[in-house]
């Protein structure tokens, strides 16, 4: 029986030189269907952080009639966020909307390149199910210079514990006693309570 194909939205749009200026210099500077895939890749990590805006709703100048044809394809299984993003804007120019969105994403990389970073390799990490602390990577810890512990990337393997070898003690020898404490005796304990 063959697998259920995703679900996937076409958006066929114009993009508008002067409007949508950090867009197409993102795909005029890579190959077509590798521009459309950073493009929607980077959209769909910044959206948890920088989320749709009333400035994505702002259409092109009527002044600016320059026009390039452009069409991205947002797969549900692999752009999940914009594929429900998409169908929760009610009728309209959803494809300007869309257009407008990766602009500013593009121009937000720009800015703040490790931010972008940082919300790209996040969402990777879901996608890949490496999380912090869900043990399916190998991470090597070093708990003092001469001891050093790995933690396997399967749960059937067992944690490998190398430490320093340690002589055992001689039967001579003694160990010196702990220094005693000293009780201090609070003055105050033997005053009654003050009443008011």
């Amino acid at each position: 029986m063959p697998a259920d194909k995703p679900r996937k939205i076409e958006l066929r749009e114009f993009l508008v030189p002067g409007h949508h200026d950090a867009l197409l210099a993102v795909l005029h500077l890579h190959h077509r269907k590798a521009g459309n895939q950073l493009v929607l890749s980077i959209s769909e990590a910044c959206l948890p952080t920088w989320p749709l805006s009333m400035s994505d709703y702002e259409p092109p100048s009527d002044e600016l009639l320059e026009r390039t044809r452009m069409k991205f394809t947002i797969r549900e299984d692999r752009h999940p966020n914009l594929y429900r993003l998409y169908r929760s804007i009610g009728l309209g120019s959803k494809g300007q909307i869309f257009c407008n969105l990766f602009n500013r994403h593009q121009m937000i990389k720009a800015e703040d390149p490790e931010g972008v970073n940082a919300a790209v390799t996040r969402m990777h990490e879901r996608q890949l199910g490496v999380l912090p602390g869900s043990g399916s990577e190998t991470k090597v810890v070093a708990a003092e210079p001469a001891e050093k512990v790995e933690i396997g990337a399967s749960p059937s393997t067992e944690p490998k514990v190398e430490s320093p070898k340690v002589d055992p003690l001689q039967e001579d020898s003694k160990l010196a006693p702990a220094p005693e404490e000293k009780v201090r005796i609070d003055p105050l304990a033997e005053i009654p309570p003050m009443q008011f």
